[in-house]
């Protein structure tokens, strides 16, 4: 669907970049979509070798958007919930990164306009 919203590409046509061993990218239009498995350390390499992969591209303007589950307590299953931000092990609204041996936090808060327009 995305492909076809995007690029007017066959979804069917659509195949994986690179080697599928760790995880699997796709790449339709200006959308770089990846499966990075379960749990925060692979979910860690992930954005490691993203972000050096766009910076190498030039890219600019880069949205990070993380999409999995969201089990929860009063949530029926199979319930699409965006979130307003991600918290950490410390229940903080921030992914710490060590870089160079200084400790670096990102917020992980999700842009109020980019909500409305993604469940719009």
């Amino acid at each position: 669907m995305l492909a076809r919203e995007l690029t007017a590409t066959d979804p069917d046509a659509v195949h994986p970049i690179g080697k599928t061993e760790r995880y699997s990218l796709f790449k339709v239009g200006p959308v770089i979509s990846v499966n990075h498995g379960m749990g925060m350390p692979s979910h860690s390499i992930l954005m490691h070798e993203i972000t050096k992969l766009l910076r190498h591209a030039n890219a600019t303007n880069v949205i990070f958007i993380r999409i999995g589950t969201s089990g929860g307590i009063g949530v029926e299953p199979g319930t699409i919930v965006v979130a307003e931000e991600a918290i950490n092990n410390e229940l903080k609204p921030v992914h710490r990164a060590v870089i160079l041996g200084t400790i670096h936090e990102f917020p992980t808060t999700l842009d109020k306009e980019l909500v409305r327009y993604s469940c719009s």
